[in-house]
């Protein structure tokens, strides 16, 4: 037992160093090209923080453990949401742009109605995971339409500082797409070792693999969602943290449930108190943006406290829920 919790410890520091090297390193890039800060939230930094979703996602998958994969994602976006953006609101009651009301919050409710709707069965198939991936290129194709408007908009700055651009370009970007590649590859091993200390503890324990992921792995592979919000709001950059946030819940159900999918044999099955709990939870979580948003078009810091106290009530719940062995669910 206590080289699985060393191997699961060593995991997540992997992970998180892992996931704050690509995100430092795609940062940096995307603002070299005059990109705004909710755009590379919503895309470039919640792609980078979402990777350690997608690599345990993948691990599990190919390994067949499929239910702490899962529960990895739904926990992740009911971390995302309640905890996540409770923390930013409760200390900077970030504004919440027209753009995010208008489109990426919907989006983000859309998705998750629809991961509802797929898993009321207990399963995704490859063509509902199909669905998923090509809703996921449809929000991509939007940002990169927005991105070009802007680089238009924008046009007269960047010719200002394309001077300074072109004096580090060629080392700038050599060491930027390395610290990248080497955070891609920390992700992968530290993926590989979380899954496999994880499902230790799990025997351990006498945990479930659902339980596990949607609480241990969920929270372990969000921490770079939470540094990076929280390290946006100390550096004044709101729009990078409520991005990151929004992006990140799309990201994780619109391409890391695809992708595991797709390493899965036949449907992609699981055990069916996701589908009965957590998942509705996911989707009220996504659904409480809209009036927590529009209410001053800032989500308070008293709404940010209620985030967590609903977040602490559903640990609570969970654990009292899914605290048995796995065969005892099966057979249940």
């Amino acid at each position: 037992m206590n080289s699985d919790v060393l191997l699961f410890i060593i995991g997540l520091i992997v992970l998180v160093g892992g996931g704050e090297l690509l995100v430092r390193s795609a940062s940096r890039l995307a603002v070299a090209a005059g990109l705004s800060s909710l755009v590379i939230g919503l895309t470039i930094v919640a792609v980078g923080t979402s990777a350690p979703e997608l690599a345990v996602g993948a691990a599990g998958a190919y390994v067949g453990k499929v239910d702490a994969g899962f529960g990895n994602v739904i926990g992740s976006n009911i971390f995302n949401i309640l905890c996540v953006l409770g923390l930013v609101a409760l200390f900077s009651s970030p504004a919440v742009e027209k753009r995010s009301l208008r489109f990426d919050i919907p989006f983000m409710i859309a998705a998750s109605v629809a991961t509802w709707i797929f898993v009321s069965d207990y399963r995704i198939s490859h063509f509902e995971a199909a669905l998923l991936f090509a809703a996921a290129v449809a929000f991509l194709i939007v940002n990169f339409l927005l991105v070009r408007r802007e680089a238009a908009t924008n046009r007269t700055n960047r010719r200002r500082s394309e001077s300074s651009h072109k004096e580090r370009s060629a080392k700038y970007i050599t060491v930027e797409v390395a610290l990248l590649l080497a955070g891609v590859i920390a992700l992968g091993l530290g993926a590989h070792w979380v899954v496999k200390g994880a499902t230790g503890l799990a025997r351990a324990f006498g945990m479930s693999e659902l339980l596990i992921g949607l609480t241990l792995i969920a929270g372990g592979t969000s921490l770079p969602e939470l540094v990076t919000s929280l390290v946006a709001v100390r550096r004044g950059e709101k729009d990078i943290a409520v991005g990151n946030i929004f992006g990140s819940c799309i990201f994780n159900v619109l391409v890391v449930l695809p992708v595991m999918a797709a390493l899965t044999t036949g449907d992609m099955e699981f055990s069916s108190g996701a589908a009965l709990f957590d998942v509705p939870v996911m989707v009220a979580a996504a659904v409480a943006c809209i009036p927590l948003a529009i209410s001053g078009r800032r989500v308070s810091k008293a709404e940010g406290a209620g985030l967590l106290v609903f977040y602490i009530g559903y640990i609570a719940v969970i654990f009292a829920k899914y605290n048995i062995p796995d065969s005892a669910l099966s057979s249940g």
